[in-house]
C-alpha cells in the first residue's frame, strides 16, 4: 500500500469590522499551517469550531487551555500548527485575538491555511478520495 499526502491552501478573510474570519467547511483536513501577513495587527490567533456551520465555541486544547497562537506582526510568517487540535472539526474560523481580548484589523486581512489529505492508494482496486468541498466562502487556491 503507498500512503499520500496532497496538500490544498484556502484563505480566510478579515474585515475591519469583525474579530472573526469567514469561516470554512475542513472536510475531513489536516490543518497544518497558518501563512500570516506582514499586515497582521495582533499578536495572537485563536480558532472556533463548528459541527453545523453556524454555531462556532472556541477551540480548545485536550489539557483545557484555549489554543493560541503567537504571531511576530512585524513580518509575514508560516505557522506550522498542531493538526491534532483540529481534529474532528467540520468547520473553522479564525479569531484575531486571544479569547475574551480579540482585536479588530485597522486594514482588511488574508491569511491562509494549508490543508492536507492522507490519499490511500491500494492499487488493487485504486481508492483515492480526491474531493475537496471547502463550503463557506473561503477561497481555495
Amino acid at each position: 500500500m503507498t500512503v499520500n499526502y496532497q496538500q490544498r491552501f484556502v484563505t480566510v478573510d478579515f474585515s475591519t469590522s469583525s474579530f472573526y474570519s469567514d469561516s470554512f467547511q475542513v472536510n475531513r483536513n489536516l490543518i497544518s499551517y497558518l501563512q500570516v501577513p506582514a499586515t497582521w495587527g495582533s499578536t495572537f490567533i485563536t480558532f472556533q469550531g463548528s459541527v453545523d456551520g453556524s454555531t462556532f465555541a472556541n477551540l480548545y486544547s485536550v489539557s483545557g487551555n484555549a489554543f493560541v497562537v503567537t504571531v511576530n506582526s512585524t513580518s509575514g510568517k508560516i505557522i506550522p500548527l498542531d493538526q491534532t487540535v483540529f481534529s474532528g472539526i467540520k468547520f473553522l474560523q479564525v479569531t484575531s485575538g486571544k479569547i475574551g481580548s480579540e482585536v479588530l484589523q485597522t486594514s482588511p486581512q488574508t491569511i491562509g491555511i494549508g490543508l492536507g489529505r492522507y490519499l490511500t492508494d491500494n492499487r488493487a482496486g485504486v481508492s483515492q478520495n480526491t474531493s475537496f468541498n471547502f463550503g463557506g466562502s473561503g477561497k481555495i487556491f
